[in-house]
């Protein structure tokens, strides 16, 4: 039914799934059509539900998509709700003239002879304003709540905060089980992002089949664009009534096609083969349970990718039966890039009162990487495999650096300075260790800074240059290189520094440049090719410890 034709009073038929696979009907009273209220051009049909059933529930988040006849005409999908705590069922309906256009390139607005003014009058102006989407109910499986927990803002931010533990028999299918009927209006279905030993889903409602296409859930329910996300099949084990929002908790089942674009009007897809996943392999290693080994598929996709593996690790070490906040976690990752060299972290991370636990500082870190790669500006690229090697002890392991004793404070060309380190580990007995610097001959006089620390403290000095660096990249894999030779946290370094002209040139470090040189380079510098450096690093050296090590300090060192 065109949007045109819709008017307030219209009694309407709706359609939905409440408990298992059975497609249920309720009625609606059209109330208004509201001028605008998506956008321009772009609006909405205001409805009451009527009904024993969503006189108890509501609208709940799952029933995203639900389609709405007048007269066995379709009108659209059920996609809006008053927010938390209404007294009264009142929604908002999506037009299926604008569904209908999702993924075909047309304009998505009402046509010219739609309404120019709200109908309905002072009803519309009373809900102006007041709706949100219906939430999307995420389904999870074997995700323990601390690992959704870490990543708390960054699902909400994905619009996938409203999370329900549920279940998953998805299997690896490519096309419809054969026992099944054909998709139909009304049917749950559910956007897969990770399968495998975790599921992660976000499900909602089909409003409209057409052939092989799927139109469903009346909003974006994923982030705005294209990008290819598994469709499945889900089963409703019961809708749950709550005052502050009641929730379809459900089964996802086996994997039928690929949801192609997600929009204002809703999200679009293709009944047939799913779409290629990221493989991710976790190896946990216990000093208990020995090795556990987790597999993983997840979307490709710049916004979700970050996020979820950050969740996929997190979740790895928690399902790890002997895990405690206390461990000490051992990280080999490597994402391998297709047509680029592999990313690679390996670090150390310990978690002691007082501290986040080492679990929620890796998986940041992990997703980090995800991110720096997915949000680079050179080109879009594709992650072949994804590899995480982790490995535990029941103890936290971590010192702190204490103090930085030279033997000497003032040195000539040609002699060796010592720099004696104390460290503490945590509830542990003191130990040094010890650099030597020998100053090579024709050294001028001069102070020069001798920063010596963990990586933390190092990193803090650096983090100029970096982000320097980073900015003056040229492709991505410069970026990558970058990325790689990143710091970590299990070594102790030494870092020697004077003030001497030195510049960054095509994102390297390079240091002692004479005036004249300088004064050459200095013409590109609004070209953002060449940033000046004050200090320029002599002499670097490390010494790999078997612990995370926090602090350091700077002491001074005159040349004669």
């Amino acid at each position: 039914m065109p949007l045109s034709e819709v008017k307030p009073g219209m009694i309407a038929t709706i359609r939905t799934v409440f408990e298992g696979d059975n497609v249920e009907e309720f009625q609606a009273e059209i109330l208004a059509v509201m001028d605008s209220f998506l956008g321009p051009r772009l609006d909405l049909i205001v409805a009451r539900l009527k009904g024993d059933r969503v006189g108890v529930t509501g609208v709940a988040a799952g029933m995203s998509g639900s389609p709405v006849y007048v007269g066995g005409r379709l009108v659209g999908a059920l996609s809006y709700s008053m927010g938390a705590f209404p007294k009264e069922p009142i929604a908002g309906i999506t037009p299926i003239e604008y569904m209908v256009k999702v993924g075909t390139g047309k304009p998505v607005t009402r046509g010219a002879s739609g309404p120019a003014l709200s109908q309905g009058g002072s009803a519309a102006s009373a809900y102006m304003g007041q709706f949100e989407p219906i939430q999307t109910a995420v389904v999870t499986s074997g995700v323990p709540e601390a690992a959704i927990r870490l990543f708390a803002a960054d699902m909400d931010r994905l619009g996938l905060g409203h999370m329900v533990s549920g279940g998953s028999s998805a299997s690896s299918s490519t096309s419809i089980a054969a026992d099944r009927a054909p998709l139909k209006p009304g049917d749950s279905i559910a956007a897969q992002l990770v399968t495998g030993d975790i599921s992660f889903a976000a499900t909602g409602t089909v409003t409209h089949v057409d052939g092989d296409r799927v139109y469903a859930f009346g909003h974006p329910g994923l982030t705005n664009g294209t990008g290819d996300v598994p469709m499945a099949r889900a089963e409703i084990y019961l809708t749950l009534p709550s005052l502050q929002s009641s929730t379809k908790i459900s089964h996802v089942m086996e994997t039928i096609g690929t949801f192609r674009e997600s929009r204002l009007p809703g999200i679009a897809g293709v009944i047939g083969p799913k779409p290629v996943m990221i493989p991710v392999t976790v190896n946990v290693k216990s000093t208990e349970t020995g090795l556990k080994q987790y597999h993983y598929q997840m979307i490709d996709n710049k916004e979700f990718t970050a996020p979820l593996v950050g969740v996929l690790a997190a979740a790895s070490v928690f399902n790890t039966p002997d895990y405690s906040d206390e461990m000490t976690l051992s990280l080999a990752a490597k994402i391998q890039l297709d047509g680029h060299q592999d990313l690679v972290l390996n670090d150390l991370y310990s978690g002691v009162a007082g501290t986040p636990p080492a679990v929620a500082t890796m998986s940041r870190d992990v997703a980090g990487l995800f991110g720096a790669v997915f949000a680079n500006r050179f080109e879009p690229i594709r992650v072949t495999s994804v590899s995480l090697d982790i490995s535990s002890v029941e103890k936290g392991k971590i010192s702190f650096i204490e103090g930085v004793y030279p033997t000497r404070g003032e040195v000539a060309p040609g002699e060796k300075a010592e720099f004696r380190v104390l460290i503490r580990p945590y509830r542990g007995e003191r130990y040094t260790k010890k650099f030597v610097y020998r100053v090579p001959e024709g050294t001028p006089q001069g102070t020069l800074s001798v920063y010596i620390g963990g990586a933390g403290m190092i990193g803090t000095t650096e983090r100029n240059i970096l982000a320097r660096q980073i900015s003056q990249a040229d492709d991505i894999n410069q970026l990558i290189t970058l990325i790689n030779r990143l710091r970590t946290s299990e070594k102790l370094y030494m870092k020697i520094t004077r003030r001497l002209g030195g510049a960054i040139v095509l994102n390297e470090v390079m240091p002692s440049l004479p005036p004249s040189v300088l004064s050459t380079l200095g013409a590109n510098r609004g070209a953002g090719e060449v940033t000046p450096l004050a200090e320029t690093t002599l002499h670097e050296e490390e010494i790999v410890l078997d612990e995370i090590l926090i602090g350091g300090t700077m002491v001074p060192l005159n040349i004669r």
